[in-house]
């Protein structure tokens, strides 16, 4: 299982003016399986992907392997080029978010 924190700002926006912010502590897992089988039918390996991001292929290794966490810019460059929602290839583990 890999494992990357990372922070999510959820923005609230009323009348083109920022209202509020909170920032919630999540703890994300990559779901591997369902990420090599959406690039399996792509046809695509982890080098394909790393172009298509604009990112080399040893930082995906790295992000899989949980030893690099994935910028929020990574994460929406992925889900946009896999053409993906976020519970796709990505779960929380943890969150400190309020339920």
């Amino acid at each position: 299982m890999t494992k990357v924190i990372y922070y999510v700002i959820y923005l609230t926006k009323e009348r083109n003016e920022l209202t509020a912010f909170m920032v919630y502590n999540i703890k994300v897992g990559i779901k591997k399986d369902n990420l090599m089988n959406i690039l399996a039918r792509k046809n695509w390996n982890f080098t394909e992907l790393a172009r298509r991001i604009g990112y080399s292929s040893s930082m995906i290794t790295l992000y899989l392997k949980g030893e690099r966490i994935p910028t929020a810019k990574v994460r929406r460059r992925m889900l946009d080029a896999l053409g993906c929602e976020w519970d796709d290839i990505f779960y929380t583990i943890e969150s400190d978010k309020p339920q």
